[in-house]
């Protein structure tokens, strides 16, 4: 999938950068207090920045198949009924994720207009991760249940 390796770059920029913000901002915040002068609202951009990095971070983790799976049941079927019931699955979460991003569309057309209390962030900037987390990690679902899924360029370090 030519599409695969571009957005995977965003996903892992986006939750990289998340990241450094969660680092950088309460130790920022921590010097300010003992200055005597906090930033008001740090904590609310904190908050958002840990919503974005989980969230991006989910087709990451269906991609490289690192969710957590219960298959044990599976393994004690023949092959066309394990091979059916992976399929299923698959179709299942895909069908989940896209409720789940369809429900957050919804609300954040909902709210336009509103904004997080004290710094002010918009409903719908704070939504995005979680939509974007939802619907690509949905398509990615999808296209594993038709043997289309992207495939990982992640290598495993050599022990």
């Amino acid at each position: 999938m030519a599409w695969w390796p571009i957005v995977r770059a965003a996903l892992v920029a986006a939750g990289l950068v998340s990241l450094a913000g969660l680092v950088a901002l309460p130790s920022l915040q921590v010097v300010m207090r003992a200055l005597l002068m906090p930033i008001v609202g740090l904590e609310e951009v904190t908050r958002y920045l840990l919503i974005a990095a989980t969230f991006v971070a989910i087709p990451l983790v269906v991609v490289e198949g690192g969710q957590i799976r219960m298959e044990e049941f599976l393994n004690f079927t023949p092959a066309p009924v394990r091979r059916a019931g992976k399929v299923l699955i698959l179709l299942l979460s895909a069908g989940c994720f896209l409720w789940l991003a369809w429900s957050i569309w919804l609300s954040m057309n909902a709210n336009v207009g509103s904004g997080t209390p004290t710094v002010g962030i918009p409903y719908w900037a704070f939504m995005m991760p979680a939509l974007v987390g939802f619907l690509v990690g949905g398509v990615a679902y999808l296209l594993a249940a038709f043997g289309k899924a992207p495939k990982s360029d992640h290598k495993p370090p050599a022990l």
